[in-house]
């Protein structure tokens, strides 16, 4: 088994779970809803699977972004998940998944982040590792994680230069069809934190870009300001958003061990 990359234990991970995750139409929050063993603890519902990961790359602290009424979420994770320490952040009706990670900022502040999306799948891989490698051994403020796209016009489609820098990003586009992979895992330093905070800051309630604000259109403004963004691909197999009814049915089908 590979070392955790060196300092991979002072970096925060992100879990942001504010969402009412209404695609899913569970009666629990999508993300302690049971993927393997049904039946079995927190280690096996679908938001387990990202701390497991942080695990494994040595992150030992992960800030979750939780929406009050969600109280099946501490009460299922509580302090630790895979040896994973966790604090929580609390945001009530939370209108954007920026605003959700500004939240945390007194928390994200200083501090090298790793961030998850609890309800994506995807099987073990050195992602963390890779990520937080380039990222403390290199000048970029900003390192995506990337995987073949299973529907690009539900992803935030990605094209690298041959230098890794992220040429272009397409925010869930029925156009980013022509690119290949998708962005789902992310680390950055403390700039790029510092970046989300003003950019929420002047967005206040989004209305402005006339949709929800992604953490896409945070790393497009971002790269525009003079942030260097760089791009890894870390496997060679699609992730799955289990954020569907039928693509939970998929997940339960596979094995993410």
């Amino acid at each position: 088994m590979n070392a955790p990359p060196r300092g991979a234990s002072d970096v925060i991970g992100i879990a942001p779970m504010a969402g009412r995750g209404s695609r899913l139409g569970a009666d629990s929050s999508k993300e302690v809803v049971p993927i393997a063993n049904l039946g079995m603890p927190a280690e096996r519902v679908l938001g387990s699977y990202a701390f497991a990961h942080m695990a494994r790359a040595g992150i030992q602290r992960c800030q979750v972004i939780v929406d009050p009424i969600k109280t099946d979420i501490p009460s299922t994770f509580g302090t630790s998940v895979a040896g994973v320490r966790l604090d929580y952040t609390w945001i009530e009706n939370s209108p954007s998944p920026v605003a959700s990670l500004d939240a945390a900022y007194a928390a994200l502040s200083g501090r090298v982040c790793a961030l998850s999306f609890p309800d994506i799948l995807y099987r073990p891989c050195r992602g963390y590792e890779q990520l937080l490698e380039q990222l403390l051994g290199g000048d970029a403020d900003v390192v995506l994680g990337l995987f073949p796209a299973l529907a690009p016009e539900h992803c935030d489609m990605v094209r690298l230069g041959d230098d890794g820098a992220v040429d272009e990003i397409r925010i869930k586009s029925a156009t980013g069809a022509e690119l290949t992979h998708t962005w789902m895992l992310a680390v950055w330093r403390p700039r790029f934190t510092d970046f989300l905070h003003d950019f929420a800051t002047e967005l206040g309630d989004g209305r402005g870009l006339g949709r929800e604000a992604f953490i896409g259109d945070v790393v497009l403004a971002a790269q525009a300001a003079g942030l260097d963004v760089r791009g890894r691909i870390v496997s060679p197999e699609p992730a799955l958003d289990a954020g569907t009814p039928a693509a939970l049915a998929r997940a339960r089908e596979q094995s993410w061990e």
